[in-house]
């Protein structure tokens, strides 16, 4: 019993969750792109549909609203990683290496890449488009 608590409290204790928190965050910028070079890899064979028999090119060109949209979603997340990074007491000494490559991944995720901004888009969108009862 003891060894259990001792395990959740190191899991919740900031340093648990601040390195939580960065190993999903690696996993789903890996992931990300992974899934952006299997797209980039269909486009090259000119298969992008599912579909038999379908084969085609799809292009989207974000509007305004889109862009707005992301932008406003990488200012928040951007402020809840920094401030993620700055109260952790993990990386003492680290904390501008592990702030840099954090925005960094998540400009490549917000703005780079296009699986990601598809489904953050779609987030948002069903989370604008909820109806309250």
């Amino acid at each position: 019993m003891n060894g259990a608590l001792s395990i959740m409290g190191c899991l919740l204790s900031d340093s648990g969750v601040f390195l939580t928190f960065e190993l999903l965050y690696l996993i789903l910028f890996v992931y990300a792109f992974i899934q952006k070079r299997k797209s980039a890899k269909r486009e090259g064979e000119g298969k992008t549909s599912a579909k038999k028999g379908i084969e085609g090119t799809l292009t989207v060109t974000r509007g305004s609203e889109s862009w707005q949209k992301l932008s406003i979603a990488f200012g928040v997340a951007s402020l809840v990683i920094i401030q993620l990074v700055s109260i952790s007491g993990f990386g003492k000494g680290y904390k501008v290496i592990i702030s840099i490559a954090d925005l960094s991944f998540l400009i490549y995720l917000v703005f780079y890449n296009a699986w990601f901004r598809n489904k953050l888009i779609g987030l948002i969108g069903k989370s604008t488009g909820m109806e309250e009862k």
